[in-house]
């Protein structure tokens, strides 16, 4: 049987409609994008939350000569932190009135809410509300604040969270910026193609 003589059998499905395959590339890049910057922001998040020994701080003192009653934890051994640019002395007592003891520390050095702090001294607390009067021979001294002193522990659990949101932070930029440049030239393409 020749070419021409084969029978002509017309296709059951030629007259429906020709379906578009769905398209899922602007979905995923919208994915994409969204899983970027979501990593982005949960980066930032960790490494804020990690880089700042705000937590650590209980309370705040004026630096003003009267006493001022603060907060703590019990039987804790606690640091006070004064501004880098402050000499200051503070007298402690316990909540029944007892002078508490503390020894003169340096070399600590933090910074909390963009301002610079150095220890100045250790005690315990004995009860769980101390009474602080600090003094300083600078006119106008910021106060003092009174929280934990750094331990080697704590600056490992910082760096524990602080180097994965790093690690976070970096990966969304990579996926943000590859979805955003593989957007911007599948766009261009399509209008050379038109």
């Amino acid at each position: 049987m020749t070419q021409q003589d084969a029978p002509f059998f017309p296709s059951a499905r030629a007259d429906l409609p020709r379906r578009t395959p769905p398209r899922l590339m602007p979905v995923l890049a919208l994915a994409a994008m969204a899983l970027g910057i979501g990593l982005t922001v949960f980066g930032t998040v960790l490494i804020t939350s990690n880089s700042s020994a705000g937590d650590d701080i209980w309370a705040q003192v004026p630096v003003d000569g009267a006493e001022h009653r603060a907060d703590v934890p019990a039987d804790w051994t606690a640091m006070i932190w004064a501004p880098d640019t402050s000499q200051v002395s503070c007298e402690i007592t316990d909540a029944h009135g007892a002078k508490v003891g503390s020894t003169s520390v340096s070399g600590f050095e933090n910074t909390m809410d963009g301002d610079s702090y150095r220890g100045v001294s250790r005690f315990v607390t004995t009860t769980d509300e101390m009474v602080f009067s600090c003094t300083s021979s600078a006119q106008g001294a910021g106060p003092v604040l009174v929280g934990q002193p750094p331990y080697v522990w704590d600056t490992l659990y910082r760096l524990a969270g602080f180097l994965p949101g790093i690690v976070v932070f970096a990966c969304g930029i990579v996926i943000t910026g590859f979805t955003f440049a593989t957007g911007v030239a599948s766009i261009a393409d399509l209008r050379r193609r038109q």
